[in-house]
């Protein structure tokens, strides 16, 4: 899956998520949510980017 496909539904996945929790006044788990969501987006994406590039190449 491309890289901004794969960041797309991760973050949109724990928005929803969030949104919910909040929804049921749950506050700090949605903000947790929130963290997790960006802590998970921003390590997809640097393992992504120091991938070797002959592997970046065989996936597209």
């Amino acid at each position: 899956m491309e890289l901004y496909k794969k960041l797309y539904f991760t973050l949109f996945g724990k928005v929803e998520d969030a949104l919910e929790l909040m929804d049921e006044g749950k506050l700090i788990q949605a903000r947790k949510t929130l963290l997790d969501a960006l802590n998970d987006a921003e390590e997809t994406y640097v393992t992504a980017s120091e991938e070797p590039a002959e592997s970046k190449m065989r996936k597209q």
